[in-house]
């Protein structure tokens, strides 16, 4: 008899564990595909017209809006507002969609029992918790981003005359733009 792993063996009677498993699967597990770099490695392994075939398929429209970051955060969101509806039981307790989600588990856990009120907060916490982790890598970028921006702005702001900075100055203050002074 096989061994399932813990997410995928008590899905259907925990409710935090079958929203581990779909966020895991949405989240987690892309992106370790994505570090393997699988295009890459499939372009290395074919001829010219092997290339040829998958360039065409990477660039068609299927390629183009599954590979947008806005469709991505739609599926996501559109998958989770699931969780919110009746259809969630359904899909938790049936076998056959259960296998067909349970076919990559990620993570094993612990063999405890919450009661069902505790269950049910346990699936938001992970939930809230695996969003707001894929959330970090952007929110790095992005303070890096403005870091430089700062840097770039000071420089510019630095190599102003007092003078020039005076006239910028007098020119906020009035509510006009730079550069707008003489047309007021």
């Amino acid at each position: 008899m096989a061994r399932r792993p813990f997410l995928g063996a008590w899905s259907a009677q925990l409710r935090w564990a079958f929203t581990a498993r779909i966020a895991l699967l949405l989240l987690a597990v892309p992106a370790l595909i994505a570090l393997g770099k699988p295009v890459e490695l499939a372009r290395a392994g074919m001829g010219e017209a092997g290339r040829d075939r998958l360039d065409g398929v990477l660039s068609g429209r299927t390629a183009r809006i599954l590979g947008n970051a806005m469709f991505l955060t739609l599926f996501t969101a559109a998958v989770f507002c699931v969780f919110l509806t009746p259809i969630v039981g359904v899909l938790r307790t049936s076998p056959v969609i259960g296998e067909a989600i349970g076919a990559v588990t990620v993570v094993a856990g612990t063999g405890w029992w919450p009661n069902p009120l505790h269950d049910q907060h346990l699936a938001g916490d992970l939930l809230w918790f695996i969003a707001e982790a894929a959330d970090v890598p952007v929110l790095i970028l992005l303070l890096l981003r403005w870091a430089r921006r700062d840097r770039a702005e000071a420089a510019d702001f630095d190599a102003l005359t007092d003078a020039e900075h005076d006239a910028l100055v007098q020119a906020h203050l009035r509510g006009a733009r730079a550069g707008s002074d003489a047309a007021r």
